[in-house]
């Protein structure tokens, strides 16, 4: 076989590997077990390596290199790594896969009102020096709990209004509770 239809893409593998003739014994791996996966059946060939057809304990159906499986580089069609991956990175549960529960929300609302100078309502909070002092959303969580039902009509409230969201200083509360919870503000008579 001349070099140039290898180049071409005329054929895909020398003579003596497509007749099963090199010598090298193809190792039929059909019904073993390797990690999550499950070997189907022999896939062919990729250069000189061997395929098989997989089945993942998922559902999905993956094709792997012989070498890789016999060798437990690959043992998931990647159902695995996306599984450990979401247990390193879950601390608390309530921030996972994008959806936040109301209790996070309101932490990062709290701790965003007090840090971030760029939004709006930073004046009546962080520019007034209020900080929020919970080293995290577990000790957040730890002071104040669920959100009472029905959840949409509580929001975070500090009973001393014009100290830091700190332990014992928060609270959940109605709208009716914190807007018997304000400060006075100083009205300017412009003439």
């Amino acid at each position: 076989m001349r070099y140039g239809t290898l180049q071409k893409g005329e054929t895909l593998r020398c003579k003596s590997c497509a007749a099963k003739r090199c010598g090298r014994k193809r190792k039929d791996l059909t019904g073993q077990v390797f990690g999550r996966l499950t070997v189907i059946k022999p896939d062919g060939m990729d250069n000189k390596n061997s395929l098989s057809d997989c089945l993942c304990v998922c559902g999905a159906r993956v094709t792997v290199l012989n070498q890789h499986l016999l060798r437990k580089d690959t043992q998931s069609c990647g159902c695995l790594k996306r599984e450990l991956n979401r247990e390193r990175n879950t601390t608390h549960g309530h921030a996972a896969d994008r959806k936040r529960t109301p209790e996070y929300r309101a932490y990062a609302s709290a701790k965003e009102r007090c840090t971030n100078p760029r939004i709006k309502c930073w004046l009546d909070y962080g520019g007034r020096g209020i900080e929020c002092r919970f080293d995290s959303f577990e000790a957040w969580y730890a002071e104040l709990g669920d959100k009472p039902e029905p959840k949409h009509l509580y929001s975070v409230d500090r009973l001393d209004n014009n100290g830091h969201y700190e332990p014992g200083n928060v609270r959940w509360a109605t709208i009716l509770e914190q807007c018997a919870n304000r400060r006075k503000r100083r009205c300017l008579n412009r003439r």
